[in-house]
């Protein structure tokens, strides 16, 4: 074979070409019927009905737009009683200083 192809980088190309050849003709004989298979989702097991899944279920059942427009209930009460907490702390600050202010004229009536 040597003699019939002067060039060895001619020989080179050839030889890799029937070495790659053979090795896809083997692999595509070897393949051809096996068949893709996509995984099937598991059957969901009955659970237990309490109030959370409940909520959750619901919740995903609303779950229509995108993921930024999501409403959680639970972060909107959250959210009010944090806001309930902060005005009671409000009211409270005020109180304290109307106390203060109160002491600090009854000192200086004192005096």
């Amino acid at each position: 074979m040597k003699k019939r192809f002067t060039s060895s980088l001619a020989l080179f190309f050839i030889s890799g070409m029937v070495f790659f050849g053979v090795s896809a003709l083997l692999l595509w004989l070897k393949f051809k019927d096996l068949k893709l298979v996509s995984p099937k989702q598991s059957a969901a097991q009955p659970q237990a009905s309490s109030t959370e899944t409940n909520q959750v279920d619901k919740a995903q059942e609303k779950l229509t737009g995108p993921s930024w427009e999501y409403r959680n209930p639970k972060i909107e009460d959250l959210k009010a009683e944090l806001r309930a907490r902060k005005r009671a702390f409000d009211a409270k600050i005020a109180e304290l200083e109307q106390r203060e202010t109160l002491v600090k004229q009854t000192e200086k009536s004192l005096e």
